[in-house]
């Protein structure tokens, strides 16, 4: 006899996800499978739809052709079904492939790691500019010092 399993412990919380977190390749590519499926199942709903609609019709105008006038109209309606079909295969071969996406977040990478670089520059281009500054100030204010204390300063000219 097997003995039944002990009870396990209460499983730990998810973490939530972060919206700003980027979507990986796998879930790009279940993305767009779901789309077409949902698409797909749209297109089928809708011919369901039409299809009760027109019988709907045919049975309230006994005087009509029922095969007919259903015929036709069923024609049409697969022209329109195949054509949205055809749109939404087109959307999913247009959405980007998993390589376009692998070479965007290579670029994006890039971009930031260049962004910090421009951060880290511009900090020390920021503190070498203070040190400028303060630099000039002590020079323009030795400069009045010397120019209140009778101009004995360096540059003074003797006439022969």
């Amino acid at each position: 006899m097997s003995q039944p399993e002990p009870p396990r412990g209460p499983e730990p919380p998810l973490e939530p996800i972060d919206d700003a977190a980027p979507a990986t390749v796998g879930e790009l590519r279940s993305l767009r499978r779901w789309l077409v499926v949902a698409g797909v199942w749209a297109v089928a709903a809708s011919a369901i739809a039409i299809i009760a609609l027109l019988s709907t019709n045919s049975n309230d105008q006994p005087k009509r052709s029922p095969g007919a006038v259903t015929g036709t109209q069923l024609a049409g309606v697969q022209r329109d079904l195949d054509q949205r079909i055809d749109a939404l295969e087109k959307q999913a071969k247009s959405a980007p492939s998993s390589d376009d996406v692998s070479k965007l977040q290579d670029r994006l990478k890039a971009v930031e790691d260049r962004s910090d670089s421009t951060r880290s520059d511009l900090k020390a281009v920021r503190t070498d500019l203070g040190d400028l500054k303060k630099r000039v100030d002590a020079v323009e204010k030795q400069q009045q010092n010397n120019a209140g204390s009778g101009g004995t300063g360096t540059n003074t000219t003797t006439t022969p």
